[in-house]
Parts: structure tokens; C-alpha cells; sequence
């Protein structure tokens, strides 16, 4: 993905906090309440360094009640649930993958 396309990347990833409320708590983080409990999480873009790809690491406060409903989904001992994409992905299919997966759990 082109350093262009990782900025764009960071830009609608923003959008997409500010669209459902998230609130912002440092650089590419934001806390997101949802139907789970709170939920941590960070966009990399990794603009700065050449052939890598973004990713979305997310983390929620309560574990137990998440991995009632995501169960083998997320890490049901940390409650991490990450979203890693593969090359060849552009900025909006991973963006969009990422809401289609958040709304669950809104």
C-alpha cells in the first residue's frame, strides 16, 4: 500500500470514530463504548515505513462478556480482537471491513 493510500487509510479511520462517537485518546486511539463494554483500539497505518500494511488492534475492557459473543473471534484471555490486512487492500475495503465487523458489537 502506498504512502499515500495509509494516510487515507488514517484519515477515514478517523472519520469512522468521530461517525459512532468514539472518543479520542491519543494520536490514532480512541475508547468506544459498545454492547460489549468499552472498547480500546489503534489504527496503524505505518505510513512511515515502506511495504507494510495497516492494521487496527483493538481491546476490550471486559473480556468476559465479549468473548460470550465474539468467542474464538478475539483473544479470550487478553480480549484483543485485531484486524490485519493483506496486500492488496485498499484504504476503503479495509475500512469498510472494519465497520462491518464493529457494528456487531455496537
Amino acid at each position: 500500500m502506498t504512502k499515500q493510500n495509509k494516510l487515507k487509510f488514517r484519515k477515514q479511520m478517523m472519520s469512522l470514530m468521530e461517525k459512532y462517537g468514539a472518543t479520542p485518546t491519543g494520536g490514532t486511539s480512541y475508547r468506544i463504548e459498545t454492547s460489549l463494554g468499552t472498547l480500546n483500539l489503534t489504527a496503524y497505518d505505518h505510513a512511515e515505513i515502506r511495504g507494510s500494511l495497516p492494521w487496527i488492534a483493538t481491546r476490550f475492557d471486559d473480556v468476559d462478556i465479549a468473548a460470550k459473543k465474539l468467542g474464538w473471534e478475539m483473544n479470550t484471555y487478553s480480549g484483543k480482537w485485531n484486524f490485519h490486512f493483506s496486500k492488496g487492500w485498499t484504504p476503503d475495503c479495509c475500512v469498510d471491513e472494519f465497520e462491518r465487523n464493529l457494528k456487531r458489537v455496537l
